[in-house]
């Protein structure tokens, strides 16, 4: 994938190169910057964005079709994901593997091999191989005939009177203006590319009108055993699937709330799903659910009894048949319900 976007840039900067990715990447005649140098910004950007909300949707992430990030994005007709979307958009990668590499393809691109014409339907099968990937997101419904390369924000266009993708960016710029590197020697994604914090927050004034304010997650990050200590009735559930895992404790160096490692009032208590996507444990019950899944539904919904118990307790309409909360040591598969 990283050396398909190499090409990309490459093949931008003659107009037979962007004719042949204009080609091959079947985008429409009306697509903007069509014939510019710029496209291979444009191109990488439209390619890069859809990652993310492929990994939140995939269990594996989701072991189960599911519509739930197109419909919030606006994209792909608002149709179903297949199980397992990032497996199943590698898979026009992992057909590459056995062609030649990058300075060969950089040889057929310059048009010096003396076998020009082998290196360059390599070209094409790179190009090709990242329309069928992207295609899993953008034309999830098989219903577009060309590709537009406007939305590289991740999302459809245009954006539908209170759209989840607006909202979300309106929410992100005022609460939690974070970003990452990408492009580095730890992750596919090309080229190399910094976070900037105030020109993230500079652009979020200018598309929104508003300040940033980082004070919140900070508070939670810098002081989470304080914060943590004064809370009652949580539990903190997160997927080793789901991008936003990074909050699970790495090491030694606990960098979310984890109840094992740290002190938690006795009503509130943390579980990890080994397999868990983005709030697995949230989506209706499928018969496709780990078991650790199931776990963690269990756990939460002992809690949420426990809590509506008590709460009766104190109006004189106690339930004794729930006598206490569970702890994550105590589900097991053997055990889940749900």
């Amino acid at each position: 994938y990283k050396d398909t976007l190499k090409l990309v840039y490459m093949l931008s900067e003659t107009e037979e190169g962007r004719d042949l990715l204009r080609t091959n990447l079947r985008w429409c005649n009306d697509s903007h910057q069509a014939n510019s140098t710029s496209l291979g910004d444009d191109i990488v950007d439209w390619a890069s964005a859809p990652w993310g909300y492929l990994a939140m949707g995939d269990a594996g992430n989701f072991p189960y079709p599911s519509n739930y990030i197109t419909a919030a994005m606006n994209v792909g007709g608002g149709a179903d994901l297949p199980a397992h979307p990032v497996r199943v958009a590698c898979e026009p990668f992992e057909r590459l593997e056995n062609l030649p590499g990058t300075d060969e393809r950089l040889a057929a691109v310059k048009g010096v091999s003396g076998q020009e014409s082998f290196y360059l339907s390599t070209v094409q099968a790179h190009i090709q191989a990242l329309a069928e990937s992207l295609n899993i997101y953008y034309n999830a419904s098989g219903e577009l005939a060309c590709n537009s390369f406007a939305g590289t924000d991740g999302g459809g266009e245009p954006l539908p009177e209170g759209s989840c993708r607006g909202d979300y960016g309106f929410q992100t710029c005022t609460e939690m203006p974070w970003g990452q590197d990408s492009g580095t020697d730890e992750d596919m994604f090309w080229p190399p590319r910094f976070f900037d914090p105030v020109q993230y927050k500079a652009e979020c004034t200018e598309r929104y009108g508003v300040r940033s304010d980082s004070w919140a997650g900070l508070q939670f990050l810098r002081n989470m055993a304080d914060a943590v200590a004064g809370m009652s009735n949580v539990v903190f559930s997160n997927g080793k699937f789901d991008p936003w895992g990074v909050s699970i404790p790495d090491g030694e160096v606990p960098q979310g709330v984890d109840c094992q490692v740290m002190p938690c009032p006795e009503s509130v208590t943390s579980f990890v799903m080994e397999t868990g996507a983005h709030h697995s444990d949230l989506m209706f019950t499928r018969e496709e659910d780990a078991d650790d899944v199931r776990a963690c539904r269990r756990l939460e919904a002992n809690h949420i009894k426990r809590w509506i118990a008590e709460k009766r307790e104190r109006h004189g309409r106690f339930d004794r048949s729930i006598t206490r909360p569970a702890q994550a040591e105590d589900v097991t598969p053997e055990t889940v319900l749900l």
